[in-house]
């Protein structure tokens, strides 16, 4: 079936560059484009007024968690204003006693809430760091119900961080952690690849420089080579995270980065 989409403010390209055609039309069928540009005379079966609107290609998150309600955190008021145990927004971690593992029955339905979301917001691709945990034929599912193109996996780390009450932040390492995550991460990649006739695409999330060991990176690093897929890890994403890998290391995060051997066109670093 033939569409015409009749803008509107086209966002168009002329093989060369960019361009923005007044009053522009689309025609699409199927999954390809037939035609962009300011007339199209030929016969179509669909017509859509988009008048008066932006018609463009589907904008691009390169950093997006689906599992995540920042609100409470930001309402809550639940961290100090100095930001050195906080994130780049305010957040408030868990308590060891307040942690607790998220209904799935919660977490389908936050999810789907966001992805939702992104999509009304114009993004038609997004990464989606960490989303793919838990249930991954349940999360791989969604995505193809959604009908997003996502760039997905499960998230793994050697730390879980809480706060006690006084709003420290404390670390609790498990280096079996590191490996389990990263052999599931590893396994999601070589399974779903390509599912969703084409529209995921894996990818590991290593979580933070801090939260993993210098060899669990290296072993990410392994890992993503052995599966054809690229990686993303929260690099200097905040003050703490900068001073203990400085006091452990005695470098910044991104030179610990590049003297494993971590850095290459392959890899992204998020914030």
């Amino acid at each position: 079936m033939k569409t015409l989409i009749q803008g509107g403010f086209v966002v168009g390209f002329d093989g060369k560059q960019h361009e923005i055609i007044k009053d522009g039309v689309v025609v699409y069928a199927g999954n390809r484009i037939e035609f962009v540009g300011k007339e199209y005379s030929d016969a179509v079966d669909k017509k859509i007024d988009a008048k008066g609107c932006l018609v463009s290609p589907g904008f691009i998150d390169t950093h997006f968690h689906s599992g995540i309600n920042a609100s409470d955190y930001i309402l809550n008021d639940s961290t100090k204003v100095d930001f050195f145990a906080s994130n780049y927004l305010a957040h408030g971690g868990p308590t060891r006693e307040g942690a607790h593992a998220a209904h799935l029955k919660d977490v389908d339905v936050g999810q789907r809430f966001s992805l939702i979301h992104v999509l009304k917001s114009g993004v038609t691709t997004t990464f989606d760091i960490g989303g793919a945990g838990g249930e991954p034929e349940r999360y791989v599912d969604m995505i193809d119900q959604v009908g997003i193109r996502c760039v997905a996996g499960p998230s793994y780390k050697n730390v879980s961080f809480f706060h006690d009450r006084q709003g420290r932040l404390e670390y609790d390492w498990d280096d079996e952690r590191g490996s389990k995550g990263l052999k599931a991460a590893a396994e999601f990649a070589k399974k779903f690849n390509g599912a969703c006739n084409g529209r995921m695409t894996a990818m590991l999330f290593p979580g933070h420089v801090d939260s993993c060991t210098p060899e669990l990176l290296k072993q990410t690093k392994k890992a993503s080579k052995e599966a054809g897929v690229r990686i993303q890890i929260h690099a200097t994403i905040n003050l703490f995270e900068f001073h203990t890998v400085m006091a452990r290391e005695r470098c910044t995060p991104i030179e610990l980065l590049k003297k494993i051997g971590f850095l290459d066109p392959e890899v992204s670093l998020s914030h």
